[in-house]
C-alpha cells in the first residue's frame, strides 16, 4: 500500500456486523493500490468477525459507537484520513475502478480551486429490480463533511453544496447489493425512528431548510412502510417551506407518485403542472403525465408521451428501473392497436429487465404464426440473466410458448451460434431506451 503521507486517496467506511459483505468489498478496493493510502474503517459496534476481517486485510480500524447519526459516524471515519481525497464506500458495495484514469482526474482537480468533489455512478440492486443514481463519493477531505442523521449527504464545511465534477462510469462505478427485501424493511423502520427525532429537532431550531429536508426524508420512509397519508402530509408541508429547489421538486415528485398510485387523478394534475414549471427533468415529466393519461384511460395520449421517455431521472439524479415504463408502453400500445410496438416493448421487459410477469400469453398472441425459434433468439440476445424466468413464463403462455421455452433453454444452455442468426422482424430496439424525438408540450 502507498505510504499514507504520499497517498492521493484514502477510503473511509462505517460498518457494523458486515462479515458477510466486507471481504468482497475490500477485495474490490485492491484495484486502487497504486494511489491508495489507507482504508479507514469506523466500526459502530460489531459483534461478529467484521473487525478481525478488516484488520487482517490491512485496514485501520477504529472501534467507535453508534448514536443513530450516520453523518457523525461518516465524519468520524473521514477524520482519520490524511490523504487529500477520500472515497466513501459501504461494506455491501463493490467498486470498479480504472485507476490510471482516476489518478489523472484527481491530480488535475487538485490544481483547480473550484472542484470540491466528484460524482460517480451507483447501481442499487435489490431482490428483483435495480435503480441507478449519481452519488458524491470522492471529495477533498478538508472541504466536505456530512449532514443529516439519516439520508446523510455531503456538504461544504460552510453548509453549501459542493462544486462537482462528474466521473465517467468507466473511471469509477459502484454496485450496491445490500438492498434485499428483509434488509430494506429493517432499515426503513430504523430510519423512521431516527427521523422522528430529527424532525422535532429541526422544528425546535426553526430552520426551514433543515426541516424541509428532514420532512422529505421522513416522508420517504413513511411511504416505504406503507403509511401513505402521513407521507403525503410530510411532502405537502415541506413543499411550503423555504428550502432548496431540488428538494422541493423531489418532494413534489414523491407526492405525485403516491397520488398516481392511489388513482387520485384530479388531485395530481395541478401538481404535475407545478413540477413542470419548477424545472423537472423532461423524461420524468413525460413519464408522470403518461401515467396520468393511462389512469384516465387515455392510452392514445399516453403512448406518444411514453415514446419520449428514455430514463426518468428524479430531481436528485436517481434513475429508476426502466421496467415500469416498458410495461406501460406494452399496455398503451396494445390498447391502441400498435401491436408491433407492444411486442417490441414486451420482449426486453421480460428478457432484459425481468419485469414482464404475466405477459407471456400476450407475447405469444402478438407473435402470432411467426417462427418460434426466432422469438427464442430475440429473448436469448439479452443474455442468460433472466432466461430461466422467461422460459417459465413461456411455458405457461399456451401454444407455442413451450416450444419457445425449449428453444431458449437450448440456446442459452448449449452455447449455440444463435447470436449471429437473423432473429425476426420485430424492432426491439425501439423500446429499449431511445426517446425517438421530442415535442414542445408533454401534457396529455
Amino acid at each position: 500500500m502507498t505510504q499514507a503521507s504520499e497517498a492521493l486517496l484514502d477510503v473511509a467506511m462505517i460498518v457494523k456486523d458486515e462479515e458477510g459483505y466486507l471481504p468482497t468489498c475490500l477485495e474490490s478496493l485492491e484495484q486502487l493500490r497504486p494511489i491508495l493510502g489507507v482504508v479507514h474503517i469506523y466500526d459502530t459496534g460489531s459483534s461478529d468477525r467484521t473487525v478481525e476481517i478488516a484488520r487482517a486485510w490491512g485496514a485501520e480500524v477504529t472501534e467507535g459507537y453508534w448514536d443513530d447519526d450516520f453523518a457523525r459516524a461518516r465524519n468520524a471515519a473521514m477524520a482519520l484520513s490524511s490523504a487529500p481525497w477520500v472515497l466513501i464506500v459501504d461494506a455491501d458495495e463493490r467498486v470498479s475502478v480504472e485507476t490510471d484514469s482516476l489518478e489523472s482526474e484527481l491530480v488535475s482537480a487538485s490544481t483547480e480551486v473550484d472542484v470540491d468533489a466528484f460524482e460517480s455512478s451507483v447501481l442499487l440492486r435489490s431482490d428483483a429490480s435495480y435503480s441507478s443514481a449519481t452519488s458524491i463519493r470522492i471529495f477533498r477531505r478538508a472541504r466536505v463533511c456530512y449532514r443529516n442523521r439519516v439520508h446523510e449527504r455531503p456538504v461544504r464545511m460552510d453548509g453549501g453544496d459542493p462544486c462537482l465534477r462528474r466521473l465517467p462510469s468507466s473511471t469509477v462505478s459502484i454496485v450496491h447489493i445490500g438492498y434485499t427485501s428483509a434488509a430494506f424493511s429493517g432499515k426503513l423502520s430504523r430510519n423512521l425512528n431516527i427521523l422522528e427525532v430529527e424532525v422535532e429537532a429541526c422544528r425546535a431550531n426553526e430552520s426551514q431548510a433543515q426541516l424541509a429536508e428532514a420532512l422529505l426524508n421522513r416522508g420517504r420512509s413513511l411511504a416505504g412502510v406503507g403509511d401513505v397519508r402521513a407521507a403525503e402530509r410530510d411532502f405537502e408541508e415541506m413543499r411550503k417551506l423555504d428550502c432548496h429547489p431540488k428538494f422541493r421538486l423531489l418532494g413534489g415528485e414523491r407526492l405525485a407518485q403516491l397520488l398516481l398510485d392511489q388513482g387520485r387523478w384530479d388531485e395530481v394534475e395541478p401538481l404535475l403542472q407545478e413540477l413542470r414549471q419548477e424545472g423537472q427533468d423532461r423524461d420524468m415529466t413525460a413519464w408522470l403525465w403518461a401515467r396520468l393519461a393511462i389512469g384516465r384511460g387515455m392510452h392514445d395520449r399516453a403512448l406518444p408521451l411514453l415514446r419520449l421517455v428514455n430514463r426518468p431521472k428524479s430531481a436528485v439524479g436517481m434513475v429508476d428501473s426502466w421496467a415500469p415504463v416498458l410495461r406501460a408502453r406494452v399496455q398503451a400500445a396494445t390498447m391502441v392497436g400498435e401491436y408491433e410496438e407492444a411486442l417490441a416493448a414486451a420482449i426486453p421487459l421480460l428478457a432484459k429487465h425481468g419485469g414482464g410477469a404475466g405477459l407471456g400469453p400476450l407475447v405469444v398472441a402478438l407473435w402470432a404464426d411467426r417462427p418460434t425459434e426466432a422469438l427464442a433468439r430475440l429473448f436469448a440476445e439479452f443474455g442468460p440473466e433472466h432466461a430461466v424466468g422467461v422460459a417459465a413464463e413461456m411455458e405457461l403462455a399456451g401454444e407455442p410458448g413451450p416450444q419457445v421455452a425449449s428453444s431458449l433453454r437450448q440456446m442459452i444452455g448449449l452455447g449455440t451460434d444463435w447470436q449471429h442468426q437473423p432473429s425476426g422482424s420485430v424492432a426491439v430496439s425501439r423500446a429499449q431506451g431511445s426517446s425517438g424525438g421530442a415535442t414542445e408540450d408533454v401534457e396529455p
